[in-house]
């Protein structure tokens, strides 16, 4: 019994995860700018990468979040981060979100960062990631 309930469960999990992850490619489908720039939209491909990442990863999806160094909901490529990071301080902080989040979870209900609090108050350089919670890493 148990059994069955767990591959009913997880087998329910599986098609709402994909039809979320055919919605959000639609969605992204034909946009101006990507989608994850934005914390909402950041929030729903966190959620989708989150679910079936290691699957999105395996089909070379554009929904897939490559683990990268974000800075203003983008991610910075190697030869930009001396620009990104030009008044960097001997003190950094490196921020790696949760499960099924994005750098932007941080700062939720509109507050002030976590990081941007440290660099006010304490004289610290935040440095955000973003991985793709569905694999491992």
């Amino acid at each position: 019994m148990h059994d069955e309930i767990a591959r009913r469960t997880y087998g329910g999990l599986r098609a709402a995860a994909g039809a979320a992850g055919g919605l959000a490619s639609r969605a992204v489908a034909g946009r101006g700018g990507p989608l994850s720039t934005s914390p909402r939209g950041a929030a729903v491909l966190g959620a989708v990468n989150g679910l079936i990442g290691d699957a999105l990863e395996r089909e070379q999806s554009a929904l897939q979040e490559p683990m990268s160094i974000r800075a203003g909901g983008r991610a910075i490529a190697p030869a930009e981060l001396g620009a990104a990071f030009a008044g960097v301080s001997p003190r950094i902080v490196v921020f790696a979100h949760g499960l099924m989040e994005t750098e932007f979870s941080w700062g939720l209900g509109g507050h002030e960062p976590y990081g941007e609090r440290l660099r006010e108050e304490l004289g610290y350089t935040p440095v955000y990631v973003r991985y793709n919670t569905g694999r491992h890493i």
